[in-house]
């Protein structure tokens, strides 16, 4: 595969993962959840109601705000997230004062070994973590 190609495979599969994370996200909403994603600090942010995207230092502000949770169980999460963040779940989902996280795939790709490993913990502080995977078919023709 020349290096043409590999490009325009890169640049497919980033535009199934943005498909698959958008769909995802209108999902949740329609279930009465509201929902945010996380992303690196540098990257640009964009809010609206129902959807936000969060750097670390918004975590608490945004998420925790909506979670009543006691102080050392708070603490304890935002350390978690400080840590982690690279391997946390696409999404943080709010509804009935609950957190819940949702990670998207798309085409039968897997978690990394680190996202596995702060699923795991997640869990064991008893949060539920659901793993969507969407197939994305996307054929493009060129049009001259």
């Amino acid at each position: 595969m020349n290096n043409e190609n590999i490009k325009h495979k890169a640049r497919c599969n980033k535009l199934k993962g943005a498909i698959a994370e958008t769909f995802i996200r209108w999902y949740k909403q329609q279930q009465g959840f509201k929902i945010a994603k996380l992303v690196n600090i540098g990257l640009n942010r964009k809010y609206n109601k129902r959807f936000c995207f969060l750097n670390k230092e918004e975590i608490e502000r945004y998420v925790l705000s909506f979670y009543d949770v006691e102080e050392h169980n708070k603490t304890d999460l935002i350390d978690l997230f400080n840590k982690n963040i690279n391997g946390l779940p696409d999404f943080i989902c709010l509804k009935d004062n609950k957190i819940s996280f949702v990670e998207v795939k798309s085409n039968n790709s897997k978690p990394t070994e680190k996202q596995e490993r702060v699923f795991n913990i997640l869990r064991n502080k008893g949060f539920d973590i659901e793993i969507k995977n969407l197939g994305i078919n996307l054929e493009v023709e060129e049009l001259i």
